[in-house]
């Protein structure tokens, strides 16, 4: 690499945490070694800030875009949020639920869930991350909403169990809502999503960081492998997509790093001689 400071972004499911949660140690030695290098590292993550997990909040990063850049920090300082239209979001969830979709909406404080979708919501966690512990820390998280008013200065959801029809649902909300399929289950699960404002993504998150620190997408190195990590994959500088990345993402790529499994981060991050 010809710059000698460059700015990292990380998605964090199947890019940083694999399949179980998990952070391999390659990645986190990979992260540790950028930073005494002197780059700066950064989450892009559909998560909301009380969801990341200790984990990676121990690695220090510089910034984070989060809730698929709806929310974006910068050295612990808030920079950009943006949240959801009470009104439109309580006729999105109107219709969620009248098809037996669970929804976990998250704020930057708390996630929010009806009593009814709390137990099935903690059952997936603990069925798809049985040993991390995830279950646990969302439960502590959760707060439970009692009346639709409880629905406040959400950016963004998740949902669960959708049994619509998905594409009428995206048309209908098509002018406010951008819905994909949701990054933590199999992509190919069509009764599962996560919902952004239109105009929301993780590329417009990284956008406000730079603007911030005067610097330009020149700088700029991104990782992911899902479906909400195309925009900023298609932004950066050098965009690479994991070899367990949904096909489309790879098509946008400018690199393909190795499976997150097989030590992906490190071994692409060593190929541009960063670590």
């Amino acid at each position: 690499m010809e710059r000698k400071s460059m700015l990292i972004f990380f998605d964090i499911d199947g890019t940083l945490l694999n399949d179980k949660g998990v952070l391999r140690e390659s990645a986190g030695l990979a992260l540790q070694r950028l930073k005494e290098k002197g780059h700066k590292i950064f989450l892009a993550t559909g998560r909301s800030k009380v969801e990341l997990p200790e984990q990676l909040l121990d690695l220090e990063f510089q910034g984070m875009v989060l809730g698929n850049g709806s929310y974006v920090e910068y050295a612990g300082k808030e920079i950009y949020r943006d949240v959801m239209d009470k009104e439109m979001l309580y006729h999105l969830s109107q219709d969620l639920e009248q098809w037996n979709a669970h929804i976990l909406y998250g704020a930057k404080d708390a996630c929010y869930v009806w009593q009814s979708s709390k137990e099935y919501l903690l059952n997936l966690m603990q069925e798809m991350y049985p040993e991390t512990g995830v279950s646990e820390e969302m439960e502590r998280i959760m707060m439970i909403i009692h009346d639709s008013k409880d629905i406040n200065q959400i950016e963004k959801i998740n949902f669960f169990n959708y049994k619509g029809n998905l594409d009428e649902l995206k048309e209908k909300f098509s002018d406010y809502f951008y819905i994909l399929p949701n990054s933590i289950v199999d992509a190919s699960d069509k009764s599962s999503g996560e919902v952004t404002k239109i105009g929301i993504n993780k590329a417009v998150g990284i956008s406000h960081i730079l603007n911030y620190i005067d610097e330009t997408k020149e700088s700029v190195i991104a990782l992911g492998d899902g479906y909400n990590d195309i925009e900023m994959i298609q932004f950066s500088h050098i965009g690479i997509a994991m070899e367990n990345s949904v096909p489309i993402l790879k098509q946008y790529a400018d690199m393909i790093a190795p499976d997150i499994d097989a030590d992906g981060v490190y071994t692409v991050l060593e190929q541009l001689k960063l670590v």
